[in-house]
């Protein structure tokens, strides 16, 4: 099995985005040491939104003020082994910039679902 070097992501607006510098991190419990006056004692957990990140280019045929407006939609996340994830409830959470002739995109999202 090779690495997984590509993500697809699925939008509403856009279609299929291939973005070799996407990152996909999903949604799941954070935890975090808990100590005592005797030292280490356990962890608590708290829940953790899941997180998207990944770059349009900018040469017209995206728009970074549609892309900020993005709330409440799914999109599926597929890497180059063929992994399928449907991100639910995903959210813009600043609005993009464009930056040396890219749009960075910086969601985040709620549950995913593995699809395969």
């Amino acid at each position: 099995m090779k690495n997984a070097k590509l993500l697809f992501f699925d939008t509403p607006l856009y279609g299929r985005i291939e973005a070799t510098n996407g990152r996909f991190k999903p949604a799941g419990m954070s935890r975090e040491m808990m100590i005592a006056d005797t030292g280490p004692v356990g962890y608590s957990e708290k829940p953790a939104a899941g997180e998207i990140e990944f770059s349009l280019p900018n040469n017209g045929t995206y728009d970074e003020v549609d892309i900020a407006s993005w709330v409440d939609i799914d999109i599926t996340v597929v890497d180059d082994n063929g992994k399928v994830r449907l991100c639910k409830g995903c959210f813009v959470t600043e609005p993009p910039e464009l930056k040396d002739g890219e749009i960075p995109v910086k969601m985040q999202f709620v549950t995913q679902v593995s699809v395969s």
